[in-house]
């Protein structure tokens, strides 16, 4: 009933100024609540109260197909960037995996992480991490126009013979070379794959091959 809405409106937000923690599965409950109204308050209020166990039920309310309408869905985008924000960097990086089914969130949440930690100036594995998996996100809904600067970058960083990424990143930036159509790139790829495996060096070279024949 209307009535009942209204009531639990006014219980989410005292809830949500009290900072109640112990009221979070209450909370997650009402995130599936009949009434859009009471969704997206929940919603809000496990962004500002919840943990990582709250993620799963934030990342479904993020998906048009469980969540049909755009405010509890905006809400379910901000609470989750809200939780992981209080979370480990490392942790961080990796709650982008939660967001596999939903590849333009994915995409958008890596960026949000990838700006903010290229802000702060430092090469750290972190920002390589993130800009890998960003690359490779960007991938995913091909993007690789976007994702070339980020491969040459991994690139220019993983030439060192003690990174064991170096071929990985090396066959990756051939993909997106060829996908981008930049030859301009191949020599350097085939040179960053002098040392890799025999298998390695035959499935680039069969690559190289089929792009300049086509």
């Amino acid at each position: 009933a209307h009535e009942d809405s209204d009531l639990l409106l006014r219980a989410i937000r005292g809830v949500a100024v009290v900072g109640n923690g112990a009221q979070l599965d209450r909370l997650g409950n009402l995130a599936s609540h009949p009434d859009a109204r009471v969704r997206q308050r929940a919603i809000a209020a496990l962004g500002k109260l919840g943990g990582q166990d709250q993620l799963s039920t934030v990342v479904a309310r993020m998906n048009p197909g469980v969540e049909p309408v755009d405010g509890p869905r905006q809400a379910a985008w901000e609470a989750f960037r809200a939780v992981c924000e209080r979370m480990p960097l490392a942790e961080q990086i990796s709650a982008a995996d939660r967001l596999a089914d939903l590849p333009g969130y994915r995409v958008r949440y890596l960026e949000a992480l990838h700006t903010r930690l290229a802000k702060a100036g430092a090469a750290t594995p972190e920002l390589s991490r993130v800009r890998e998996t960003l690359a490779r996100a960007y991938a995913v809904q091909g993007r690789n126009g976007d994702a070339f600067p980020l491969w040459r970058g991994l690139f220019r960083r993983a030439l060192e013979p003690s990174d064991p990424r170096r071929h990985g990143i090396a066959m990756a930036f051939l993909d997106c070379a060829v996908a981008t159509d930049k030859p301009d790139a191949l020599g350097d790829i085939v040179n960053g794959l002098i040392d890799a495996a025999d298998a390695t060096r035959e499935a680039a070279s069969a690559t190289i091959v089929a792009y300049l024949e086509r």
